[in-house]
């Protein structure tokens, strides 16, 4: 449940229109879709290995620094800190508020209130969504200074609401809703060859996006009762469970709602591609009833998305701090709940700034460039874990090695090009945040030296 609810958040209820605008085929969408999920499991695969050989609390941040050298680890915990895990947090508390704000849109991003000229830079605009994820951010961010087992109590419950609550609106829009023939064929429609390359990286992009967060669990390894089996078998399953998923939820869109729809204009934010795509689904095909259940459903789907991310990810700058190389109060642990409360609350103020930053697409655009960098640079820290220590146990061994690892680190390589041609000016100022990390990488650990 923590893979999956993590994972399963905004994405997939978000990002379908947003892909049809660029990718008008059906079949090329699912497509993606599919590829996505083959990706992010070759990558869960990696990981599992990884996390079953390393089971301590920090997860990516430990694997990076013993495959390559200390200062890998931290720049990926760094960008974390200040991209990949805030970022999240804040753009599916966005997502939670655009679905939520369906009942009541004064608090929805639809409702704006304040916009500023910032010359170069551009114009900030400040929505009632922005300040409703704040909100949501702070509540579950005091739920898991409570406790481990508070917050794990929350995401079960709410992992397993989002995904029977969403396939159940699917299975029911399919057998007695209005329906017809999804739009799959032809898969490359006429007049599209010149825009295939741009149109369909981009919706892996946005794919990637909606698949982001698998390898989250594993910050928490320390933390989980017999990890050499029980973290591998969390990935294998949850990977599994959220890639049917996603594929019955964009069959679903296809059948309910036409291509041209789903690529018009979104009333919402005057851009192209509907964004609340499964308000629309349901809709079209259960009438105003299955619109209301569809926003409820992502609404605790999202809420269960960002607990997930907030739970895990504070272990990474805990864990980091206890070995010198990050503030050191972030390595506190709080005396009477055992949990990194002093990490849980700044990753709170990171995420809550970054809501009321930026828009949802420049979030999730942002994580996905920044994370897949280090997830290609992880995965092949597999290969060179296994050349180098032979000797280390390894409970589990990753499947089609070492076919696997160069798939998924290919893959990952052309997700970042495709990035760096579509989102350039984004892609380079999340470049110049990841290596202003570099000269606190030696202050803190000549610092560290020091000390010892």
């Amino acid at each position: 449940m923590l893979v999956a609810g993590i994972v399963i958040g905004s994405g997939i209820f978000m990002q379908t229109g947003k892909i049809a605008a660029g990718l008008p085929s059906g079949g090329l969408i699912l497509l993606a879709w599919i590829l996505g999920g083959v990706l992010s499991t070759a990558g869960a695969l990696c990981y599992a290995e990884l996390g079953a050989m390393m089971p301590h609390s920090g997860g990516q941040y430990v694997f990076l620094r013993e495959a390559f050298h200390p200062l890998f680890g931290f720049l990926y915990g760094w960008a974390g800190f200040l991209i990949i895990h805030s970022a999240s947090i804040a753009a599916v508390g966005v997502g939670f508020a655009t679905y939520f704000g369906a009942f009541f849109p004064e608090i929805s991003p639809a409702n704006r209130l304040l916009e500023a000229d910032l010359g170069a830079l551009g114009t900030w605009r400040l929505n009632a969504g922005q300040l409703t994820a704040v909100v949501l951010i702070a509540f579950l961010t005091f739920l898991n200074v409570l406790g481990v087992k508070v917050g794990a109590k929350v995401q079960t419950a709410f992992g397993i609401a989002k995904i029977g609550g969403a396939a159940g609106l699917a299975v029911a829009g399919f057998l007695i809703g209005k329906t017809r023939a999804p739009e799959i064929l032809p898969l490359v429609p006429e007049g599209t060859n010149a825009l295939l390359g741009a149109g369909f990286g981009m919706a892996l992009v946005r794919v990637l996006w909606a698949y982001d967060g698998w390898n989250d669990s594993t910050f928490a390894a320390g933390e989980i009762r017999n990890p050499q089996r029980n973290l591998p078998l969390a990935l294998l399953l949850g990977m599994a469970i959220v890639t049917a998923f996603y594929v019955g939820m964009n069959l679903f869109y296809l059948c309910a709602v036409p291509i041209a729809d789903m690529a018009a204009i979104d009333p919402g934010d005057g851009r192209p591609g509907v964004q609340r795509i499964a308000h629309l689904a349901a809709e079209r095909s259960l009438g105003p009833t299955g619109r209301g259940l569809v926003s409820a459903a992502v609404a605790v789907s999202t809420f269960g998305c960002v607990n997930g991310i907030i739970l895990a990810s504070a272990r990474l700058y805990w864990a980091m701090a206890r070995d010198g190389l990050f503030f050191r109060r972030i390595g506190a642990t709080h005396e009477r709940h055992r949990t990194p409360h002093v990490s849980l609350l700044w990753q709170g103020v990171i995420s809550a700034l970054l809501a009321v930053s930026g828009s949802y697409d420049q979030l999730t655009n942002g994580v996905v460039f920044v994370a897949t960098i280090f997830y290609g640079l992880t995965v092949v820290g597999v290969i060179v874990l296994r050349r180098r220590n032979p000797e280390w146990p390894r409970p589990y061994r990753v499947p089609l090695y070492p076919w696997l690892p160069l798939l998924y680190a290919a893959g990952a390589a052309f997700i970042v090009v495709m990035n760096l041609r579509l989102e350039r000016d984004l892609s380079l100022l999340c470049t110049a945040v990841v290596l202003a990390g570099v000269p606190l990488y030696f202050a803190w650990r000549g610092r560290a030296a020091e000390a010892s």
